[in-house]
């Protein structure tokens, strides 16, 4: 069975570490990455793919809000993928 790959961003450490932790105790599941901003999580989503992205909608530089746009944005030019 393969793992699937999450991404946690938040700007809060501790939050991120909990999750982590809570993550870290599933079999089926591994986090792949973390960010403590919108556009520090841009650049590792582009560079993990990961499955699912954990993302908090307030944060420094870009907000979570601003992060799935730009996401959507770029999805929406590749032609969904």
């Amino acid at each position: 069975m393969s793992q699937v790959s999450i991404v946690v961003v938040d700007d809060n450490r501790a939050f991120r570490e909990t999750v982590k932790a809570t993550i870290a105790k599933e079999n089926d599941m591994k986090v792949v990455g973390e960010a403590a901003d919108g556009e520090e999580a841009l650049k590792i989503i582009d560079y993990v793919k990961p499955d699912v992205v954990l993302l908090d909608l307030v944060m420094p530089k870009l907000d979570g809000i601003g992060v799935m746009e730009q996401l959507y944005g770029k999805r929406s030019r590749s032609g969904g993928k």
